[in-house]
């Protein structure tokens, strides 16, 4: 019997398996495909509770979701659905799951080409944010997180906008790889997730009747990926969608 299950998708294998090797755990990869949409879709959900149930994974075990935001809401799902709950906890990889979908308890799939149509509010019971993942992020997804980081500082803390804006201060994954923007860019990156947890925590279940600071950029954004067939990733379609 196992008692930890830990998701991520194939670039982490190599590294996951030389240092969880020989212990309690059961390693499941989520293939990468082609388009991200389709790893956030039922098949993938009964595959990572089949495996569950398979392994014998404990009602007290727990699922590690290591990746991006689609392996951290499938995982989140889940766990919410397997056992009437097992714990499950993030290890968000990317600056957008670091800054967004790591911190929030929304969990989901995708269903019938509509977005995170089948889904729950799920905290995890950790989230583990490594800031050294974001290091080795090529440019589009760098600049992806910079666009949700952007929003964060819009809505409702501008030093962040400065800092990011400033002449002065050009960051990159090669810049905070040498260590010319690392202090920098951790401290950025701390004060939009801690924009983000204040204002997610006024309305942590979304109620529509309350105004949520951080939905700024989420007017059209929905569209623009549904259109593109999330060609565009969704920090280029809240960037596109802040400024229209």
């Amino acid at each position: 019997m196992m008692n930890i299950m830990i998701l991520f998708r194939g670039l982490l294998s190599r590294s996951i398996e030389e240092d969880y090797k020989g212990d309690n755990c059961e390693l499941v990869c989520i293939n990468p495909v082609s388009n991200s949409k389709e790893c956030k879709e039922y098949p993938h959900l009964f595959e990572i509770i089949n495996i569950a149930i398979k392994s014998r994974l404990p009602r007290d075990g727990i699922i590690v979701a290591i990746g991006g935001g689609v392996v951290m809401d499938i995982a989140g799902f889940a766990a919410q659905q397997y056992h009437r709950m097992v714990k499950y906890i993030r290890v968000p990889t990317t600056l957008v799951g670091q800054i967004d979908a790591g911190i929030g308890i929304k969990v989901g799939i995708n269903y019938h080409e509509n977005k995170n149509l089948l889904g729950s509010f799920y905290p995890p019971q950790q989230v583990i944010n490594c800031k050294e993942f974001l290091y080795d992020l090529d440019k589009d997804n760098f600049a992806n997180g910079i666009s949700e980081t952007l929003k964060a500082g819009i809505a409702d803390y501008f030093e962040i906008v400065e800092i990011v804006a400033s002449k002065s201060i050009f960051f990159s994954p090669e810049t905070i790889r040498t260590g010319k923007t690392r202090t920098l860019f951790r401290q950025l990156i701390d004060m939009a997730i801690n924009t983000m947890l204040r204002n997610i925590s006024r309305n942590l279940f979304e109620d529509a009747s309350l105004m949520r600071l951080m939905d700024f950029g989420h007017t059209f954004s929905p569209i623009i990926e549904d259109e593109t067939q999330y060609l565009v990733p969704h920090g280029f379609a809240v960037a596109i969608d802040m400024f229209i």
